[in-house]
């Protein structure tokens, strides 16, 4: 009685503890948990993180004087104590810091990029391994379907209806479905592996990883809209050295990036500018000795003296800097809109193909085969022509399954060089 009390109690054990778990573990990875835990866990981005808090933690610095300088001194056995300090003229204290803070949001801008571009590594690779999981099932099913072949033949060749050749070709045809099937899943365990690494571990088991399954992404915006989002990338003003955030905001990642550069350049040019202003020196002396009540101030001037050899060369120098970033900014203009009308277009044929392929090829193939496997049952037409309709509905859904993940990363790619959502795919944690 005690030994089935101690079996009924481990049985209810097993039934809460392990039991929960095994369905926890087999809970479907959907992609917005998986580009979540990339966008949080990802070394790539934790480093660019800290670089951009380094960056931003240098710019308080730079609005301060040097440390004054204390000093003892000694002189025919007087001693006395000086205090000198060092000021610069006020405006390169702001520009120093405006320069610090460019640079910071630069670095800001960098993180976002390559948040993005992690991004559209997880949907690749997500979709990539939803594919190669739907050719691997759709190989499954092929092999169930040669074999209910290779048994019909076996059936017509007892009664004449069919050769011994039509028979040994439906057990060739297995062979090679199995071979294909061991390609197709080490091609899984592949696209697992880079879950895995994109997701920094969170995934212990890599076998259990499971997707659920998956729809086209549907467009938030129509095609005319987004030609007119990527025409309005070339009405950027100018930027200047107190460009903002806010005034910036339209613009995509890549260009936010320069127009940081061609910010910090405009603040370096100011800077160079300010080198015309003299700078303050201050000093104070006291004696150290009880009976000597001697006290000296000294205040001086650091005058750009040589101004037309070193000032004047600095500031065209920053000058041209200027202009080397505005113009890179001008060409990187040029080239996203060319790689943003690329992208759309391919996005544009993408989707018909996979109407196409859905609303048409697909239907009217699965009908084909239908009546072909009739007809081969019935003897009407042989076995090469039933194996060529079924490698023709074979090709058509792997290729929608493969046109599906390129239409996705398309439409991730041009997401990640706009900077914003355009799509039904998850976007949030991003920006």
């Amino acid at each position: 009685m005690r030994l089935l009390i101690r079996l009924i109690c481990l049985f209810l054990i097993f039934f809460i503890i392990v039991w929960p778990t095994k369905y926890i573990i087999a809970k479907p990875l959907e992609l917005s948990e998986a580009i979540k835990i990339a966008l949080t866990s990802h070394p790539s981005i934790n480093a660019a993180d800290a670089i951009f808090k380094a960056e931003s933690l240098s710019i308080t610095p730079l609005y301060f004087p040097e440390n004054p300088k204390i000093g003892i001194m000694s002189e025919n056995n007087l001693k006395s104590w000086t205090l000198s300090q060092e000021l610069s003229f006020p405006s390169k204290y702001y520009y120093r810091g405006l320069i610090q803070k460019q640079r910071s949001l630069f670095f800001r801008e960098d993180v976002i990029i390559k948040k993005l571009q992690l991004r559209g590594r997880v949907i690749s690779t997500y979709y990539e391994l939803f594919q190669r999981e739907k050719t691997l099932e759709l190989l499954g099913m092929q092999k169930e379907l040669l074999t209910e072949i290779a048994r019909i033949a076996e059936t017509l060749r007892t009664v004449g209806k069919t050769t011994i050749q039509d028979e040994m070709r439906a057990h060739l045809e297995q062979a090679k479905i199995e071979n294909e099937i061991l390609v197709a899943e080490q091609d899984v365990i592949q696209s697992k592996a880079k879950i895995k690494e994109l997701l920094e571990n969170a995934t212990e088991d890599t076998e259990k990883i499971q997707l659920p399954a998956l729809k086209k992404p549907k467009l938030t915006v129509t095609i005319k809209q987004l030609r007119a989002l990527f025409q309005s990338l070339s009405t950027t003003s100018t930027i200047s050295s107190t460009s903002t955030s806010s005034s910036l905001e339209a613009l995509a990642p890549s260009l936010k990036l320069i127009s940081w550069q061609v910010a910090e350049a405009n603040a370096q040019k100011d800077l160079a500018n300010s080198s015309y202003w003299p700078d303050l020196e201050f000093s104070y002396q006291q004696s150290l000795e009880r009976d000597i009540d001697d006290k000296k101030i000294f205040l001086g001037l650091k005058i750009p003296l040589w101004f037309l050899g070193k000032e004047n060369f600095d500031s065209n120098a920053a000058a041209a800097k200027v202009v080397s970033a505005q113009k890179n900014l001008e060409t990187s203009k040029r080239e996203l809109q060319s790689t943003l009308r690329a992208l759309s277009s391919k996005m544009e044929a993408k989707e018909n193909i996979l109407n196409l392929y859905s609303s048409t090829l697909i239907p009217q193939g699965v009908s084909i085969i239908n009546s072909s496997r009739s007809a081969y049952k019935a003897g009407r037409i042989n076995f090469l022509e039933i194996l060529e309709s079924e490698r023709t509905v074979y090709q058509l859904k792997t290729t929608y399954y493969q046109e599906l993940k390129e239409y996705a990363e398309t439409i991730a790619e041009i997401e990640s060089n706009l900077g914003q959502s355009i799509s039904s795919i998850p976007f949030e944690g991003v920006l």
